[in-house]
Order: C-alpha cells, then sequence, then structure tokens
C-alpha cells in the first residue's frame, strides 16, 4: 500500500510517523481482509488547523484529535465488494491502488492525550491511525456495541506491532521543535544555587542582614552583608563583601 504523509507543524517526532503510519495501516487492512492494495493520505497539523476542517466538513468550531475522510461507501462493515461496481472512482488510474481516504492528526492532541492516559507520543499516534483506518473501512462508533467493536480491533492492530501500553519504547514526552532540544527540568541542586545567589546579591546591593539561606536540607545559612556563609546543596563557601 501507499501511505503519503505530510507534517505540515514545526513539531517532530522521536520516531519515524511514516514508517509507523504506514505498519498501523498495512495490519488495519490485513486484520479486515482487504483484497487490494490501497491508497491513504495523511495530514499532521495542530490544533488551528484540525478545527479549521473540522468547522468547514462538521460545522463544529473546535479541535479534536482525529478527523476520517473515507472515499469508500461501505454498505456493511470492511465489505470491499461494493468497489466493485465503481472502479473508475474507487481505484488510483495510475498506481490501481484502493483509494480508501484521508486522514488528519492534530500534533497538540496527540501530545496531550499521551500525557493524560501515561503512553507514549507513539502509541497515542499509532491508536489514532488505527481508529481512523477503521473509519475508512466502514466501522462508526454511534452506539456502545459499535464501540465496542472498534476498540477491541484498534486492540488487536496495535497488540499485532507490539505497540502497547505497558511496553513502550520511548516515555511520553518525545515531541521535540525542529531545533532538537529537549527542555530539561531544573534539578534540586540549581534550584537552590539560584535562589541563594539571588538572596546573596540583594544583601551584598542593600547591605542588610541575610537571615538565613535555603539548603537541601532545609534553612541552613546565616550572616550578614559584610560576611554571608552559603551552603547549597550539601557544598559550603564563604563570601567576604
Amino acid at each position: 500500500m501507499t501511505c503519503y504523509v505530510e507534517n505540515e507543524t514545526e513539531i517532530s517526532f522521536g520516531f519515524d510517523i511514516e514508517k509507523v503510519a504506514q505498519a498501523v495501516m498495512e495490519e488495519a487492512l490485513r486484520l479486515e481482509n482487504c483484497p487490494y492494495e490501497a491508497q491513504v493520505n495523511l495530514l499532521v497539523t495542530d490544533d488551528q488547523g484540525i478545527c479549521g476542517f473540522n468547522r468547514q466538513f462538521r460545522q463544529i468550531d473546535a479541535p479534536t484529535d482525529v478527523l476520517s475522510f473515507p472515499m469508500i461507501s461501505f454498505g456493511r462493515e470492511a465489505d470491499f465488494s461494493v468497489v466493485e461496481d465503481a472502479q473508475a472512482d474507487s481505484f488510483d488510474p495510475e498506481s490501481g491502488e484502493l483509494l480508501l481516504g484521508d486522514i488528519i492528526l492534530s500534533v497538540d492532541k496527540i501530545l496531550g492525550q499521551a500525557e493524560n492516559y501515561g503512553h507514549s507520543t507513539k502509541r497515542e499516534f499509532a491508536f489514532l491511525v488505527a481508529h481512523s483506518m477503521l473509519h475508512l473501512c466502514g466501522y462508526d462508533h454511534i452506539n456502545k456495541e459499535e464501540a465496542e467493536v472498534m476498540e477491541e480491533k484498534q486492540e488487536k492492530i496495535l497488540s499485532a506491532l507490539g505497540i502497547t501500553r505497558e511496553v513502550m519504547p520511548q516515555p511520553a514526552g518525545e515531541l521535540m521543535r525542529r531545533t532538537g532540544k529537549k527542555k530539561t527540568p531544573l534539578s534540586r541542586k540549581d534550584f537552590y544555587t539560584i535562589v541563594n545567589l539571588a538572596a546573596m546579591m540583594g544583601a551584598l546591593i542593600f547591605r542588610i542582614p541575610l537571615g538565613f539561606m535555603i539548603g537541601e536540607k532545609g534553612l541552613a545559612c546565616f550572616g550578614t552583608a559584610n560576611e554571608i556563609f552559603l551552603v547549597t546543596a550539601g557544598a559550603a563557601c564563604a563570601s567576604m563583601a
């Protein structure tokens, strides 16, 4: 099959989204016994972008996580025989592939939902692609029974690929800006150092008693503007004004 992927955001993932998307799509089609090679378009946008599509096509002025646009009007879920009477409209004339439809994902929702559910961005991305592929194959979740069918099939697809909640190759925060830099949390040692240095500079400038400073084990040091003893993160030093 062919999967055309476009990422129009400034977010890059810690995994190959085209490779993961294609693997999920192929497994979904294998599960549904699709007899044809298929073609799917996947667009990755942000909340603002997907909100525009949602407003245009569903008259809902709000962002969502995934939008699915099936090209086939199934009479019954995954009954691909329906395309036999619409060969000209259902297949790419050049490749001969079945035109299954389009998928739009919001990167903002992928990141937020991965954090909320406590699994990786790869898991959330793959889940949404699997969910949308089932829509492209004629499934829906209007009622409880339909939703349960889709949930079971989604888990089968992801489990077959080893993309589970329990075994994740990467934590939930693998979205990086194109700079490739990740945000590093401020360590406790650095925090204490910054706080104490700020207090010391204030005491030296305004010539007032320092009173105390914060150390790793609590309130630690005493001094005046002329003599300040600084203890941060287990290290001790003296500064004479």
